[in-house]
């Protein structure tokens, strides 16, 4: 039998803690409200860590538009709210194989250990396949470690130049007779940053292959970084990193060797189902977003096509025959291939087709 008193003492509790977790709630929504910093703190700090600099004048006394004028060597990463989101424990975070010979490997962040990672994904993808290339997807793709960056272009390169420099280390390469060998393409964004663009420079430094897609964030940079009051962290570039001829990576970011641009909602699209499904192809250049580096125009959604293996390229190369609308429409009865919609991946998968092509051309 329960005692009256209790009773009451039970709703008591029970109001109390629901109005605990609604007020820890409200709480945290304050603490993780991303306000800005004090101007003046931030001023300061650059000021007094970049002796001789000239300090620009921003329209207003804002952080933010301070930030605008300063340009990529100045970076403002959000407070800590609460618990941070556990860093990934892999790099490598999607391995496919298109068209049965082109190896693709989706990177979220280049760090320590990723060489190996990326040996044993390679491995795996290979199994008794013949490989004709590797895509590494780059595309909103960061990290801090040089390093790291330089084990991977390591793997492609025979010699023992010097690959690397960041100011506080440098990276060799490493002779060897096992280097990789396949051609490669590095896709890459405007969301490309810090050693993600390192790696995507040395693939073409070192010859290993080509880059796709747009000019990269422009922040390959060696950091310091100091503590706010508002719980921001103020990254200050310490040092340029540069390739191993002494040039620098550019503050406007790498120029991709193949210009192939899209919106960044469509491209994480994109990402996560390079076949989903698009509108039919669109004339109007300004709503698609894909563009060429002549100044003409491309379309970012095209229409589906049946894909052609390096077979049939060979066979046509042989023959003497015109590859593209001329080329006779399968059936439409017949059951092709799924399409690879994503332009920037589609793009690559053709190159590393035609210079397979060209590769068992000149083996005949």
């Amino acid at each position: 039998m329960f005692c009256p008193a209790m009773i009451d003492f039970r709703k008591y509790m029970n109001r109390t803690r629901s109005l605990g977790i609604a007020w820890l709630v409200a709480c945290a929504g304050c603490i993780g409200a991303d306000t800005q910093p004090p101007f003046e703190e931030v001023y300061d700090i650059i000021r007094t860590n970049l002796a001789g600099y000239q300090m620009p004048e921003p329209a207003t006394r804002s952080v933010e538009d301070l930030l605008k004028v300063l340009g990529t060597r100045f970076e403002l990463v959000p407070m800590r709210a609460g618990v941070e989101a556990p860093a990934p424990t892999t790099a490598v975070v999607k391995t496919n194989l298109f068209d049965g010979a082109i190896a693709y490997f989706r990177l979220t962040t280049v760090k320590s250990g990723l060489a190996s990672e990326l040996v044993a994904a390679l491995e795996a993808v290979q199994g008794t396949n013949k490989l004709s290339g590797i895509v590494l997807d780059l595309r909103f793709t960061r990290g801090s470690d040089y390093a790291a960056a330089a084990a991977v272009a390591d793997l492609f390169a025979t010699g023992e130049d010097v690959l690397l420099d960041w100011g506080s280390g440098a990276a060799r390469a490493t002779r060897k007779t096992n280097a990789i060998s396949l051609p490669v393409v590095a896709l890459v964004n405007r969301d490309t940053a810090g050693a993600a663009e390192a790696l995507a420079a040395l693939i073409r430094h070192i010859g290993a292959g080509l880059i796709i897609g747009t000019n990269t964030a422009g922040r390959a940079f060696t950091f310091d970084e100091f503590e706010l009051s508002s719980g921001h962290r103020l990254r200050i570039s310490k040092s340029y990193v540069r390739l191993g001829t002494g040039e620098p990576l550019p503050e406007a970011g790498l120029e991709p060797d193949i210009l192939v641009s899209v919106q960044p909602n469509e491209e994480r699209e994109f990402l996560a189902d390079p076949y989903r499904p698009v509108p039919a192809a669109n004339t109007d250049a300004d709503k698609n977003g894909l563009s060429s580096r002549n100044g003409g125009t491309n379309q970012a959604t095209r229409v589906p096509r049946r894909r052609i293996n390096e077979a049939e390229l060979l066979r046509e190369h042989r023959e003497g025959s015109r590859l593209g609308p001329q080329r006779a429409a399968p059936a439409a009865e017949e059951p092709g291939p799924r399409v690879v919609t994503d332009p920037a991946l589609a793009r690559a998968l053709d190159l590393i087709k035609g210079l397979a092509v060209l590769k068992m051309a000149g083996q005949e």
